[in-house]
C-alpha cells in the first residue's frame, strides 16, 4: 500500500466544512430512536462545549462517556456525527483513564476503522493526539484477546508510516487541520517560524486562512491564545504579511481579543496586536 497523504488540508474542503458548521440533528435522531432520552441528555450536557469544557466533565463521567460514544458509534456511521464531538482525542482521554482491557479493545478497533475508513480526514486529529506513542505502549503489553493484538499492530504499522517521515511543518499543518490548536513546543520556536513563516502563504495562502479561521470561529480559549500568538510570529518574521492579515479580518479579530474574559488569550491578542501596528506594511 502507497503511503496516505496526511496533510491534504482537509478542514478547507467544502465538504468538511459543511459539516463542521452543520448542527447534528440530535432531537432528530431521538425521534427515530437511534438515540434515548438517556443519551440524549447525556450528549446536551457535551454539545457545542469548548474541548476544555469537555475534559472536565469526562474526568467524573469517563466511563459512562465511554459507553456512550461507543454506542454512538456502532448506530451512527454519519461523518458529522464523528467530527462533531472531535471523537479522536476524546476516546484518547477514555483510552488513558480506563485500564480495562473491554474498553481498550473497543477504543482500539474504532480507531482502526477510522484509519481504514477515511484516513485523510482522521489522520491530523490522531498525530495531535498523540496516538502513535499510545499504541506504541499498547504494543508492549501482554492482551489475552488476539483481535486487539491485530488491531494494535495494524495501527502501529500505518501510524508509523504517516507519521515518522513528517517534517515539524506538517507535523503544524495536521494541527491546524485538526482545529486544536495547544501549547505544543513548534509554537514557541524562534527557528521554527523564522523558517517556516512564508510557507504559510503558499496555495493562495491556504494555511495562514485556516489559522485565521480558528482565530475568528473557535470558542476554546486554548485555541485562541495559540492562534493569535502564532498570527505574531506570523507578523515577526513575515513584515509584508500584515496587509494580507488585515484583509482576512485577522487584525480585527486580534483587537477584539484584546477584551477577551480569558486572560491568556488577552495577552496574547496584545502582544501580537503590538506586532501588527507597530510598523507600516510593506508594499
Amino acid at each position: 500500500m502507497s503511503t496516505l497523504a496526511l496533510v491534504s488540508n482537509a478542514w478547507l474542503d467544502s465538504s468538511t466544512e459543511k459539516i463542521r458548521s452543520k448542527p447534528v440533528p440530535w432531537e432528530g435522531y431521538q425521534r427515530a430512536n437511534l438515540v434515548t432520552s438517556e443519551e440524549l441528555a447525556l450528549i446536551k450536557k457535551v454539545d457545542r462545549q469548548t474541548q476544555a469544557k469537555v475534559q472536565s466533565i469526562l474526568v467524573t463521567d469517563g466511563p459512562t462517556y465511554a459507553t456512550l460514544y461507543l454506542k454512538l458509534l456502532k448506530k451512527l456511521v454519519r461523518v458529522d456525527t464523528m467530527q462533531k464531538f472531535d471523537i479522536i482525542p476524546l476516546l484518547m482521554i477514555i483510552a488513558q483513564s480506563v485500564v480495562k482491557e473491554k474498553v481498550q479493545r473497543v477504543i482500539v478497533a474504532t480507531y482502526r476503522n477510522l484509519v481504514a475508513k477515511a484516513p485523510s480526514q482522521n489522520l491530523p486529529a490522531m498525530l495531535v493526539a498523540k496516538l502513535l506513542p499510545y499504541v506504541k505502549n499498547l504494543s508492549t503489553r501482554k492482551w489475552s484477546d488476539e483481535e486487539i493484538v491485530e488491531d494494535i499492530e495494524f495501527l502501529k504499522e500505518e501510524l508509523t508510516k504517516n507519521f515518522e517521515s513528517l517534517t515539524t511543518y506538517d507535523e503544524y499543518t495536521s494541527e491546524l487541520a485538526s482545529g486544536h490548536l495547544s501549547w505544543t513546543p513548534v509554537h514557541d520556536s524562534e527557528a521554527f517560524w523564522k523558517e517556516n513563516a512564508t510557507k504559510l502563504n503558499d496555495k493562495d495562502y491556504e494555511q495562514l486562512k485556516v489559522l485565521v479561521k480558528l482565530l475568528k470561529e473557535s470558542t476554546d480559549p486554548v485555541v485562541l491564545a495559540v492562534a493569535a500568538h502564532d498570527i505574531g510570529q506570523y507578523t515577526k518574521y513575515y513584515e509584508r504579511g500584515k496587509k494580507t492579515l488585515s484583509d482576512l479580518g485577522a487584525k480585527t479579530r486580534v483587537m477584539e481579543l484584546m477584551s477577551h474574559e480569558n486572560p491568556d488569550v488577552r495577552y496574547q491578542a496584545l502582544l501580537t496586536t503590538q506586532r501588527l501596528v507597530s510598523q507600516a506594511w510593506v508594499g
